[in-house]
């Protein structure tokens, strides 16, 4: 059998970079596999396709050093069964609740005697291997999603269960399920962040000058209004600064993130930054942006924003013109504080002119 792909990155501590197909198109799925990603998962719970579709676009995949995966539309042995004899190499499965549950789910996705999948490798046995059948067990990959309040009581019972691998965070349906049912987006935010500041050198090699203070404003008042938005939305104004710091970063980095009107402080979160409290190392973020040739031009700048985990509209604050930003991380420097103005458009309709 053809090893998987995300199993071995695991046993030598890679992590995999998945990415989502959610439109029924074999063509779109080779675009994806030419990105970059370790791994991708073909969506048939939200996405626009369904097993028709996961069929050839698997098929496509083939020929890529791409990890094919599936994420089924709901905790049904026949849904399961048929996307991993049609070649995924595993299954994201949604709304895993208990420890039945997921005992339900590791039992469907492997041959007896450890569970109760049914032999039938029609696809599979000729795409990943003739002895197919005799190494599947330890090859595919199982992980639920937890994404209700129970599943969310039950995670350490959920995650004990032999036969997962993991567990895979939906994020919309547990902000439902631990808020009363009620959306926490639609606000304006700030996103204080790790900045890393890079030159590329004349031979193409990037040099890390230092890392600073990162606040990345994102306007969702305007966004929600009309999907035409979107675009707008994601022209950020950024800052960053007010000073660098070179040399090594710590692996730990805490600071707070919050928000001054007049003389007061409106809100106000601690966060966490640096290596020890993210989900990736540097190096293999910085491999990612700079893998590809167009981010390796000699002269250019670049600025890697590393993300974020603590935001003001989770809270439900809802900024004005007037107030502050301030993002204080003391390893850095002195804080970053921006403050909130609106500005005229500037263009109107009409506005493009003929040459």
């Amino acid at each position: 059998m053809v090893p998987n792909g995300i199993r071995e990155a695991w046993a030598a501590g890679r992590p995999v970079i998945n990415g989502w197909l959610s439109i029924g198109s074999p063509f779109t799925a080779e675009i994806m596999a030419a990105a970059g990603y370790d791994a991708l998962t073909v969506d048939m719970q939200h996405g626009a396709l369904d097993y028709a579709d996961l069929l050839p676009m698997l098929q496509a995949l083939r020929g890529t050093a791409v990890t094919p995966m599936a994420r089924v539309p709901w905790l049904a042995p026949g849904d399961l069964m048929k996307a991993l004899d049609a070649g995924a190499y595993g299954v994201i499965c949604p709304m895993v609740n208990n420890r039945a549950d997921a005992e339900l789910l590791a039992s469907y996705v492997r041959y007896p005697p450890v569970g109760e999948r049914s032999f039938g490798p029609t696809r599979v046995n000729f795409a990943l291997g003739s002895d197919y059948g005799a190494h599947a067990n330890e090859e595919v990959i199982c992980l639920a999603m937890i994404e209700t309040a129970e599943a969310y009581a039950n995670t350490e019972a959920i995650v004990s269960t032999p036969g997962i691998d993991g567990v895979y965070i939906g994020p919309a349906d547990l902000t439902l399920g631990l808020t009363g049912r009620k959306y926490r987006t639609g606000f304006d935010r700030e996103e204080p962040e790790l900045v890393g500041l890079y030159l590329i050198g004349p031979d193409g090699t990037p040099h890390r000058l230092g890392f600073a203070i990162g606040n990345e404003f994102s306007d969702h008042v305007t966004e929600r209004q009309n999907y035409l938005y979107l675009a707008h939305s994601k022209l950020r104004a950024c800052a960053v600064g007010p000073e660098l710091r070179v040399g090594e970063l710590p692996q730990d980095l805490r600071g707070t993130s919050r928000i001054r009107r007049g003389d007061g402080v409106l809100w106000e979160k601690p966060f966490l930054t640096g290596e020890a409290n993210m989900c990736h190392a540097l190096a293999n973020l910085e491999y990612h942006h700079f893998k590809y040739a167009a981010h390796r031009r000699p002269g250019d700048v670049h600025l890697h924003f590393f993300g974020t985990a603590t935001l003001s509209f989770a809270d439900e604050v809802r900024v004005q013109p007037g107030d502050v930003f301030e993002i204080d991380l003391p390893a850095l420097g002195a804080p970053l504080r921006n403050p909130l103005r609106s500005a005229a458009a500037g263009f109107a309709l009409h506005g493009v002119r003929p040459l």
